[in-house]
């Protein structure tokens, strides 16, 4: 096969890095915030809310849409040099106005932020020229989920910013739940699906899990915006069968990946079976949300907590690591040993981290955030310096299937 094309390679690689040096923020408020010494700020745990999503999940999956669009050349290279540009500075200064707890500053910086979001969907559009497969739809679908989000959270921003609301009060909750299941769950899927796959599947059973997938995020967050409660239910079998459907599709490369051995097969494989507890909490919760008739008192809030870091820690983190691996395949490791610690002790930690959230036990979260963390923080200086390292071009892999797996 031909040596895989990265005419965005720069872009990628500076967005990555960037990614790396934000989740070390998230990564120690949630240490210090697992061991509950003390109760941190409100502006301190939206930091690290936000420090996860946009500074670490969000700059990293705008790296991999501009790498899976490389077909698209280099008539978009300046597109993408200036959405990367933008992304490297604003991201960063929007996370500090969260740490600030200026609400002027947070509604002021979350609108470019915004524009540059649709600033990557445009990108994808123009890339469509190319050619239309299941994950590429599948990473546009969720960048337009993306945008829905964030302009909800921008506008809840700015009602805070003028001390005057116009949106419904549980506006935050649809912001939330059209990046937690709807971005989130519709780009890891997809780029789990090309990485193990490859990019070239436009068969209809996938194009039907993407739609049903896309839907699904988006009656979720118009259900909770609008306190919709069928709306919220119908959410519910879109997602099983799209999950079902994508199991059914990529489930063979699932079962075949490399347990035993370091690379990002396993990394991939195993943010399949996080994606199903996400999915299992999230309907409970919801289940819990309905009979309780939106009375959050009356329901186990560690249930949702679990939930997220299924999809942030097991899924979004661990297909981070895998995309990472693979872009910088053609880099020198400087610790060998780093990965299997990361992917051992990360998974294992966060099973026990999830059970005691969904039970209530806080001397488990105690127990279980200091090797959660630990592994995440040698997995960024890991990464970090594969990234920086310089390209050893015979090492560079074939485009296809689990490339660097």
């Amino acid at each position: 096969m031909l040596a895989e094309t990265r005419p965005f390679e720069s872009e990628t690689r500076t967005l990555f890095r960037v990614a790396l040096a934000i989740f070390t923020v998230t990564v120690l408020i949630g240490i210090f915030n697992g061991f509950h010494f003390v109760q941190l700020s409100r502006a301190v745990l939206l930091t690290h809310v936000h420090a996860g999503t946009l500074g670490w999940i969000t700059l990293v999956a705008t790296g991999a849409a501009f790498w899976l669009y490389a077909d698209a050349g280099s008539r978009l290279r300046g597109h993408a040099r200036g959405v990367t540009r933008g992304m490297a500075i604003v991201v960063p200064l929007y996370i500090a106005a969260f740490l600030s707890g200026n609400l002027v500053a947070r509604a002021v910086f979350g609108v470019p932020v915004l524009l540059l979001i649709v600033g990557v969907v445009a990108f994808l559009l123009r890339g469509t020229r190319t050619g239309m497969s299941v994950p590429r739809l599948g990473v546009l679908l969720a960048f337009t989920t993306l945008i829905v989000g964030s302009t909800l959270g921008v506008l809840v921003q700015i009602e805070l910013a003028v001390n005057h609301q116009f949106l419904p009060a549980v506006a935050i909750g649809g912001h939330a739940s059209a990046q937690v299941g709807g971005y989130l769950v519709l780009f890891a899927l997809s780029a789990i699906e090309w990485r193990l796959r490859g990019a070239d599947d436009r068969g209809w059973p996938g194009l039907v899990q993407v739609l049903l997938l896309f839907v699904g995020g988006l009656l979720l967050a118009v259900g909770i915006l609008l306190n919709v409660q069928p709306l919220l239910g119908s959410f519910i079998p879109l997602d099983l069968i799209a999950l079902a459907i994508f199991l059914n599709r990529v489930g063979p490369w699932i079962l075949s990946a490399r347990w035993g051995e370091a690379g990002s097969s396993r990394h991939y494989a195993i943010a399949a079976p996080w994606a199903v507890v996400n999915l299992a909490l999230t309907i409970w919760f919801i289940v819990l949300f309905i009979g309780a008739k939106g009375d959050f008192t009356k329901i186990n809030q560690g249930i949702l907590i679990a939930a997220d870091h299924s999809i942030f820690l097991g899924v979004m983190t661990n297909m981070a690591f895998g995309l990472m691996h693979d872009f910088a395949i053609d880099r020198p490791q400087s610790w060998p040993w780093a990965e299997n610690v990361i992917f051992w002790v990360l998974n294992l930690a966060l099973l026990g981290f999830v059970i005691t959230l969904v039970m209530q036990a806080q001397w488990g979260e105690k127990f279980f955030t200091p090797f959660q963390g630990a592994a995440i923080l040698i997995g960024i200086i890991a990464f970090s310096m594969r990234l920086s390292g310089a390209v050893q071009p015979s090492a560079r892999p074939s485009q296809g299937v689990a490339a660097g797996s």
